[in-house]
């Protein structure tokens, strides 16, 4: 049995990677620690053993984030623990992980299998020149914070609208609780198989949130002038080159997060969102 510790060298999680590599070992669990940094957003120094059987995120939503991208061609299950604040997929508090890890082993635990995004940039339609993933959403702005950007949308080649915002959000059910949520779109539920455009403050009151099925393509034209970037799960960016187009669509894989006892979507948006009973 081997497992991947992933674990944010900006949270106090010493103390708990120490306790986490003795429990490991009494389990005859061969277990191999893993720091990120921001610097270190898409690398990792060693390659990943196909034979592993899953993997731990110590740290916040933006560490899960990380790892499911590192991860996804792998098929790797993700324990996700919350050392962050919000932690909307971080659910495993830190005094669950062992009890969890010792229920997989017994194959009594149940896994979400979340909807990701795969994003390709296209050079005039004929030539792929970048492609990547994300597990909560994607965006497409200028470079320049707040400056205007004109979007031209199709949804599976038909024309929808050309967007004038600050820019331009395709999100995940999982990432309909973070920046698509703060841009006025609405929350799904994580097992929806949807997607959610979401104009960035728009200069229109008529262009609103717009949730259509993932089985749909989305492809984006940038029409303004000046330097633009898609960026996905705020931490990986690619910078657009003139007739460059973005396709986004569904990921051909889901990614596999460990669920805990008891897990209750609408209890958590009430704990994380502060709702009044």
């Amino acid at each position: 049995m081997r497992a991947l510790v992933f674990y944010s060298e900006r949270k106090n999680t010493s103390s708990f990677l120490k306790y986490l590599k003795e429990e490991l070992d009494l389990l005859k669990i061969q277990s191999v620690f893993i720091p990120l940094t921001i610097e270190k957003k898409m690398s990792i120094d060693f390659e990943i053993d196909e034979e592993t059987d899953f993997a731990v995120s110590l740290g916040g939503d933006g560490t899960v984030l990380h790892v499911t991208r590192i991860l996804y061609h792998y098929s790797i299950p993700i324990f996700p623990v919350n050392f962050g604040n919000l932690g909307f997929i971080t659910e495993i508090k830190q005094n669950e992980l062992i009890h969890m890890i010792k229920e997989y082993l017994n194959q009594k635990i149940g896994f979400d299998y979340r909807l990701m995004l795969e994003t390709n940039i296209h050079h005039q339609r004929h030539h792929k020149v970048f492609t990547g993933f994300a597990l909560n959403e994607i965006t497409l702005t200028r470079t320049i914070p707040c400056k205007l950007i004109e979007i031209e949308v199709k949804i599976d080649e038909h024309y929808v609208s050309k967007y004038r915002a600050d820019g331009l959000i395709i999100a995940t059910p999982t990432g309909s609780t973070a920046y698509s949520l703060s841009a006025g779109g609405p929350i799904l539920e994580p097992g929806l198989n949807n997607f959610i455009i979401t104009p960035i403050s728009p200069h229109s009151l008529r262009l609103r949130p717009l949730v259509i099925s993932s089985d749909k393509e989305i492809e984006l034209k940038v029409l303004t002038s000046g330097e633009s970037m898609v960026t996905l799960d705020g931490q990986e960016i690619h910078y657009l080159k003139d007739h460059e187009i973005v396709v986004v669509k569904s990921a051909a894989k889901r990614i596999k997060i460990a669920r805990p006892d008891k897990r209750n979507f609408y209890n958590v948006l009430k704990e994380k969102l502060n709702w009044q009973e």
